[in-house]
């Protein structure tokens, strides 16, 4: 009887989530009284799916005026199948990828004077922490390039470079 029970259930409830997938009055009133949030509704594909991907570079100005390579920060982490059960550094690299996105949307749509908006701030803020033990006194900059597709058939295409900062 219980075992029953619970494969009534179970087969309604996927019912459901079949149901609202398909975009309709009745998977948008289904989702209205879904307080707990038990109906997923999943997006496969993106309308715009993203084609680029954006990367983060820094060098920095020595007080002797050299300038040192660029060096590539990583924003996002290596997957390895114990990050499925427990990543704690997920959230901090998705808020970089999402703030290096921004700028990155943000320098193409309004291209002025962009040292003043928070993802910019936020860049800035990220990579001098990182570097301003090491580089005490120095400046740094910071680059974000694009890159189209996954294998690397054009070179990156460099879309904004910040001013020295002092760190």
């Amino acid at each position: 009887m219980d075992v029953a029970i619970l494969s009534s259930f179970l087969l309604i409830w996927i019912v459901i989530i079949a149901i609202t997938q398909i975009p309709s009055k009745l998977s948008s009133y289904i989702h209205d009284i879904d307080y707990f949030s038990l109906i997923p509704s999943w997006t496969f594909f993106a309308p715009e799916p993203g084609v680029t991907d954006y990367h983060l570079l820094t060098r920095i100005k020595l007080k002797s005026g050299d300038v040192t390579p660029l060096v590539v920060e990583s924003i996002t982490n290596n997957k390895i199948i114990t990050h499925a059960i427990w990543n704690p550094k997920k959230r901090k690299h998705k808020v970089l990828t999402d703030v290096v996105q921004t700028f990155a949307r943000l320098s193409f749509e309004s291209p002025k004077d962009l040292s003043l908006t928070t993802p910019y701030l936020l860049i800035l803020n990220y990579i001098s922490q990182i570097y301003k033990i090491q580089y005490t006194g120095e400046q740094i900059q910071f680059l974000i390039a694009e890159t189209k597709g996954f294998k690397l058939k054009k070179d990156p295409k460099i879309i904004f470079i910040s001013n020295f900062h002092e760190l």
